[in-house]
């Protein structure tokens, strides 16, 4: 190999050390300065010894932004409880039987309650390049969330928790989370 080249919207530079000129399989290594996001073409040119030249380009699309997690609603679920227990109730005597006295009865009460068992979450992920997936952490546990790709994605989830964390990737790799109460 005799050159390796790239070539961007920066410019164009060399590559190969010189250590590695004339050698029939070469390494190489560069940094690219690009914009923190957006797409960006890289050419790269490789020249071998007897002068010929294979060039190939290389579409870029850089992501450094995560997706962005919004919680549109937020509601706590409640289940209805009921209780029952034993209570002692004096029962008056009877006005018209003299000889009747005051009684006491054991009787059944039953009440009702209702207790939260987990939040309702509405909102939707965003991102430039795409929503990869979602997922829950509640309780210790990981939910992925079974929801279609793409830039804004919609969710609507019941968790079975007061609090979770809503975590966002993104098709580059990015990841955002969002506690919610």
């Amino acid at each position: 190999m005799q050159s390796v080249r790239v070539s961007s919207a920066q410019g164009e530079r060399e590559l190969l050390a010189a250590d590695e000129r004339g050698k029939k399989l070469v390494s190489f290594k560069f940094r690219l300065e690009a914009p923190q996001s957006g797409q960006v073409e890289l050419t790269l040119s490789a020249t071998n010894t007897a002068g010929l030249t294979r060039t190939l380009k290389l579409p870029l699309l850089l992501d450094a932004r995560p997706p962005v997690i919004k919680i549109e609603r937020l509601e706590p679920v409640y289940e209805t409880r009921t209780r029952s227990r034993q209570v002692e109730v004096t029962k008056p005597a009877d006005p018209n039987d003299p000889t009747s006295a005051p009684q006491t009865v054991q009787e059944t009460r039953t009440e009702s309650f209702q207790v939260q068992t987990g939040i309702r979450i509405t909102g939707k992920v965003s991102d430039d390049t795409g929503v990869d997936r979602v997922a829950l952490e509640y309780g210790g546990r990981f939910s992925p969330l079974s929801l279609p790709k793409g830039k804004d994605v919609p969710f609507f989830v019941e968790v079975p928790a007061k609090s979770a964390t809503v975590i966002a990737v993104d098709a580059a790799g990015n990841r955002a989370s969002r506690d919610v109460p």
